[in-house]
């Protein structure tokens, strides 16, 4: 009967790769069957068949895939190294070059296993990745884990990821019947460094094989220095490891000795240059029979150019013309009705670099920039808060308002975002339902102004439709001095910057990290409108906008979708990045930490108008000053715009006050205010009536009081007509006699209705407008005024009693 055996909760945590203090929770109501003494200090141990049945299934779970016996075998023999069911030396050819390529291809998820830098998406990814490249071909995720993961279960925590065994497929069959040799020794370390190196060990290029030779000769020498007498043994040593670890450098092990001690000697003769290794059969072979087509290639490459890369239409249009030469035709056979797009592999292939290299060229100048080299940037010296980078977006969803008439609009908007530049920190955006000007660039700005500080260093921008913007404002049609602006932050060390390139606005990385954010939010209409067919919501913004369809049942209102942009930013700027710039770090993180270290500041209140303040020069007309802003037309007048009409002035419009001009000389003296005049269509009352009407005659007053002052000398031109008869002169008499009459009766009316207005307001009384007899309501006016004051006094007599 064997022995008992028992085993620590350690021993069981190693075996299953779990956390010791889970296992010892595990344990806790199991009473122990032993004590043992683990390096010094006494452990608690339990026989297997004592353990929960949950533990003893993850024991032989993890025996299964380790490949021991059972999980006994594994728990007693932990460091065991395992061993495949065919020795190396017995596995065939091609089985040993399928498991180099694919120890070439885990080397690199396998070193990174216990790493936290990369995630376990990102391992498996560029472990698919470097599996295609090993292979050619492409396998699933899932099928990449599981080998992954059987090379991890062979190794059994010995990090030995040079071992072939480990890369065997579990079906391989022996190449012949098994010896009892032993096992081949492994290569010294200097040695499989090298073959780390080599691009595909199965199959070694000329160059890889004359690198190994040359690197596997020094380090026999270098040993043989050491070691006189066992040259022969390690010669016999690394030929051994070679064969084994490189199946393509022989066929057998007899070929690759004989090639060994011939290169050998060779390189000793050579004094140990690498070119005494290189095969020089081909180049001394002297078989350089194929013609040369290098005139052909040079038309077709043309060609191919002008046709935009096209190297098979170019190729076949050139036969068509009878341009190629007939050493050409006749040497590569061309049958376009079986294959029209035939084109010889090597002709392919000598022409295509250049085909590539010439096709942004003959696209345009900015495509070749573009493709061309580009500068790096280091940006260890910009610091968070030093530059305010800003750009415009059209997010990929509609939302939809009304505006002031009712009248519905399905918009996608613009969208103005100022991030940080360093941290990729969002401090403010503006939603726009159009298109954007300069105003809501300085506002934007003048907004992250108060909430959060100017930047140490100065404003990153655009410099197409940005600089175009803030220099000139589109929408009023007229020029803004942005210039005001600029000198005025140069004073607090302030500088405006623009990218000259794509590549060089970071801000465009940041636009597409959130539109992917935006995927599922509602109203999205793909990454191309044009392209991306959804057709869901085309049919439904078809029947919103011709009113058979509610927009609140698919799409977000305006503010909703402000509301929505709030939290989808907040969420991006506490997200970590994996990025160069943050390395780990959300932007939130990285913008705290770098303004714990250098705060920001604001602009004074007395500073504050250079940010908020549009300069421009108006001229004042007859009606005032007129400005549109936004698509609204403001008019602007009072005393002083009247004393200064048809003149040039400077005026000055605050965002912040829309309704309050600044105006001063075109020599930025004599500066006043001057509101602007402004009533509600219909519910205007006669107070703002009579403001309005002030401002509107204290602007004329300047006018009137200049004609009014001119002498105007009478007029001796006019002359009587006598033709008349006088009975035509007689009813004029009367009509004149009458009108004035009438006049005089109109001024004495009008004057006893002014009277009975006041009289009856000052009693409280409601008189009607159209008083027919103005005489008998003074008369009713004036007796109930009596009889007021009647009741009065025997009221007040009464009291005093």
């Amino acid at each position: 009967m064997p022995p008992l055996t028992y085993h620590t909760a350690n021993q069981i945590a190693a075996a299953l790769a779990r956390d010791s203090r889970s296992i010892r929770e595990t344990l806790a109501t199991i009473p122990a069957n032993s004590v043992m003494v683990v390096n010094g200090q006494q452990a608690h141990a339990w026989r297997f068949e004592s353990l929960p049945p949950a533990l003893r299934s993850a024991l032989d779970a993890a025996a299964t895939r380790q490949f021991y016996r059972d999980a006994l075998h594994m728990l007693e023999n932990p460091a065991e190294r395992w061993q495949s069911r065919i020795r190396l030396a017995d596995v065939r050819p091609e089985d040993l070059a399928k498991a180099t390529k694919l120890r070439t291809a885990l080397e690199t998820a396998l070193q990174q296993k216990d790493s936290t830098a990369i995630s376990a998406a990102q391992r498996d990814s560029a472990g698919i990745a470097d599996y295609q490249k090993a292979f050619g071909h492409v396998i699933s995720a899932r099928h990449w884990r599981r080998l992954f993961h059987r090379a991890i279960d062979r190794d059994r925590n010995q990090n030995d990821w040079m071992r072939l065994e480990l890369y065997l497929d579990d079906s391989i069959a022996p190449q012949r019947p098994p010896r009892p040799d032993a096992i081949a020794p492994s290569l010294p370390d200097p040695l499989a460094d090298v073959i780390k190196t080599l691009v595909n060990p199965a199959a070694p290029t000329a160059a890889d094989r004359a690198f190994m030779f040359d690197a596997a000769f020094r380090h026999l020498e270098e040993q043989a220095a050491d070691a006189p007498g066992k040259q022969g043994k390690l010669k016999q040593k690394i030929i051994r490891g070679l064969y084994l670890a490189i199946p393509g450098l022989a066929k057998t092990e007899k070929a690759l000795r004989c090639m060994f001690y011939r290169k050998h000697a060779a390189w000793i003769l050579s004094g140990g240059e690498v070119a005494a290794l290189e095969d020089r059969r081909r180049v001394a072979s002297g078989n350089f029979r194929k013609p040369d087509f290098s005139a052909d290639q040079t038309k077709m490459r043309n060609e191919a150019i002008l046709h935009d890369g096209n190297e098979s239409l170019a190729h076949r249009k050139l036969r068509e013309r009878g341009e190629l030469s007939p050493a050409y035709v006749d040497y590569y056979h061309f049958d376009p009705r079986q294959n029209k797009s035939y084109l010889p592999a090597t002709v392919r292939a000598a022409i295509t670099p250049e085909v590539e290299m010439c096709g942004p060229i003959h696209h345009g100048p900015w495509l070749a920039k573009m493709k061309g080299p580009y500068i790096p940037r280091d940006w260890s010296d910009v610091a968070p808060g030093d530059w305010f980078s800003g750009d415009d977006v059209t997010w990929n969803q509609y939302f939809y308002f009304y505006d002031d008439a009712g009248q519905l609009h399905i918009e996608r908007g613009e969208c103005l975002v100022l991030h940080d530049l360093r941290t990729s920190y969002i401090l403010d955006y503006c939603l726009i339902a159009g298109k954007y000007n300069s105003r809501h660039i300085r506002k934007l700005i003048l907004a992250v102004q108060d909430k959060h500080g100017l930047p140490h260093k100065g404003f990153y921008f655009e410099r197409g439709v940005w600089k175009a913007r803030i220099i000139q404002d589109l929408d009023s049609r007229g020029n803004v001095n942005w210039r005001e602006t600029e000198s005025g932050m140069a004073t607090f060390n302030l500088q405006v910057k623009h990218a000259t390139t794509p590549r060089a606005k970071t801000i465009e990385g940041l636009f597409r990290i959130l539109q992917e954010r935006q995927r599922n939010e509602p109203g999205f209409i793909g990454f191309n409108e044009r392209l991306d067919e959804r057709e869901r919501i085309q049919d439904f913004l078809a029947r919103a906008r011709r009113g058979t369809a509610d927009p609140a049942k698919n799409l977000l209102t305006m503010e909703q979708w402000a509301a929505r942009l709030d939290q989808i930013f907040a969420g991006y700027n506490n997200d970590p990045q994996n990025g160069k710039m943050l390395a780990g770090q959300s932007p939130a993180e990285a913008w705290l930490a770098g303004l714990q270290r250098k705060p920001l500041r604001q602009l004074p209140n007395d500073a504050r108008y250079l940010l908020a303040t549009h300069q421009k020069q108006v001229r004042v007309h007859s009606q005032g000053i007129v400005l549109t802003i936004g698509g609204n037309k403001k008019v602007f007048c009072n005393d002083r715009t009247g004393q200064l009409a048809g003149r040039d002035v400077l005026a000055f419009y605050n965002l912040d006050c829309p309704d309050l001009l600044t105006v001063s000389d075109l020599n930025r003296q004599n500066y006043f205010t001057v509101k602007a005049i402004s009533l509600p269509a219909m519910s205007a009352t006669k107070e703002q009536f009579a403001a309005v009407h002030e401002q509107i005659a204290a602007h004329r007053k300047a006018a009137i009081t200049i004609y009014g002052n001119i002498h105007r000398p009478s007029a001796h031109t006019i002359t009587r007509d006598n033709d008349v008869s006088e009975e035509t002169m007689e009813l004029g008499r009367f009509v004149n006699l009458e009108a004035e009459q009438f006049q005089e009766e109109q001024s004495a009316t009008t004057r006893k209705l002014r009277k009975i207005s006041r009289d009856a307001t000052a009693l409280g009384l409601s008189i009607p407008r159209n008083v027919r007899n103005p005489d008998r309501v003074q008369e009713g006016i004036d007796v109930t005024a009596v009889g007021l004051a009647r009741i009065e006094s025997r009221e007040s007599n009464l009291a005093t009693k």
